[in-house]
């Protein structure tokens, strides 16, 4: 459990699955009873009602963190516990605010108007009184309303009314939607919209190539990475993406939205200090040889590529993860994906430093020349060697460690040529 605090709001239910009703509640939630944390608490085994077999507990519970701890206007005062979901038998209310009365000076505790209602059925209702402040969606609800007052006079319960309308949707017209092949977006937040489609939750379908890498999604995914550098790197970002769609319209067609999100990618973790770099190596369980070490520019497509089935899970296809993880180091097997982000990394328009606007204009000019696919790939492969032989110039011109792996993607690169 986390410090004791001033005020605790607790904010539960099956979430089967969250949505963004429930996502507008809480944030609502939160600001009206000004709490220093908001704890989300999927229920157990509930006494009253079956959840269903739909999805398992694991999944609920991730699904409620990828809703609310990962939505950046809860401000980090958000927190989604397993609770309920980790205790064995049924799940009352009053054992859950027993456990947690000793975090908090004050619990407030949000219901429907259908569920104050109900309260005074409730095992040792008067315990809950007792031990939360009821807050209850919505003023203006006549019958929760003369059940306030009525829980006041017996139980010296304490109801507050928000100024909040009750969900604007539920989790059964998520369901329905989801089985039936309907769209979820604009029904839950976008990455559980993933997760349930990943994991086929609710007779969802798997999300199709198309739907992964939409503009919609790339534009999501723009934002977010504009978030997590600084302007100049984006600006570079940007370049790489209109880089990799210019090469892939030559090379892979197919590929183009896929290798924009890569290059969306390619260097979120680019700015961390080394230090930092190290942790998530850690973190991710990367072990770092003596190269890396001495070359701490390969860190970031490291950890790059290990932070997106964490981070961006939406995009965790592996061909992605493998181009963001050699884009700066290449590779002796360097699959056209590779190929595509390592190039479009090294010439994008932005970059003027000599020797990539020397292979710019080698690989344009090539291209220009080329009349057929053969010689498009001609093209590719002399460019790649040309940049590996830059690349291992400059670092032995500068004397920096040269890592193994360039040296032998540069021979890797040298030997398709003479083929």
């Amino acid at each position: 459990m986390s410090d004791r605090v001033k005020r605790l709001a607790l904010f539960g239910g099956s979430f089967s699955p969250p949505h963004n009703g429930h996502v507008e509640a809480a944030l609502n939630f939160l600001r009206a009873s000004e709490a220093d944390e908001l704890v989300i608490m999927p229920s157990g085994l509930h006494p009253c009602k079956r959840l269903g077999s739909e999805v398992e507990d694991k999944d609920r519970l991730e699904m409620c963190r990828l809703a609310f701890e990962s939505d950046a206007r809860f401000g980090g005062r958000c927190r989604v516990s397993d609770m309920e979901i980790a205790k064995s038998g049924v799940s009352y209310t009053c054992d859950t605010l027993e456990r947690l009365k000793d975090t908090a000076d004050e619990i407030y505790m949000l219901v429907g108007a259908d569920v104050l209602c109900g309260m005074e059925n409730w095992k040792d209702a008067e315990r809950v009184f007792k031990l939360a402040v009821i807050c209850c969606a919505r003023r203006g609800d006549a019958a929760a309303e003369d059940a306030a007052r009525r829980y006041a006079k017996k139980y010296g319960a304490r109801v507050t009314m928000l100024d909040t309308d009750e969900l604007p949707l539920s989790s059964h017209t998520v369901r329905r939607a989801a089985g039936s092949g309907g769209l979820l977006t604009g029904l839950v937040p976008h990455n559980v919209e993933v997760y349930i489609r990943e994991n086929s939750l609710y007779g969802a379908n798997a999300m199709t190539e198309q739907e992964r890498f939409s503009e919609e999604a790339l534009s999501r995914l723009r934002e977010i990475v504009r978030g997590k550098m600084s302007e100049k790197r984006f600006s570079h970002t940007l370049g790489v993406e209109r880089k990799a769609a210019e090469l892939c319209a030559v090379y892979a067609p197919e590929k183009t939205g896929m290798m924009r999100a890569a290059a969306l990618l390619h260097d979120v973790t680019k700015e961390l200090k080394k230090d930092e770099q190290i942790y998530l190596c850690a973190k991710y369980g990367i072990t770092v040889d003596g190269d890396v070490l001495a070359a701490p520019k390969l860190f970031h497509s490291i950890t790059a590529a290990a932070m997106i089935p964490d981070k961006f899970p939406e995009f965790a296809v592996p061909e992605l993860i493998r181009a963001v993880s050699v884009h700066t180091s290449g590779a002796e097997d360097m699959t056209l994906c590779d190929k595509l982000l390592y190039l479009a990394d090294y010439i994008e328009d932005t970059r003027t430093f000599p020797d990539c606007v020397e292979l710019r204009e080698f690989f344009d000019k090539g291209i220009a020349a080329a009349k057929t696919a053969e010689d498009r790939e001609k093209v590719l492969r002399d460019t790649m060697l040309l940049s590996f032989d830059m690349t291992i110039r400059n670092i032995l011109d500068e004397q920096r460690p040269l890592a193994v792996v360039t040296v032998r993607s540069r021979n890797a690169i040298l030997k398709e040529c003479r083929e």
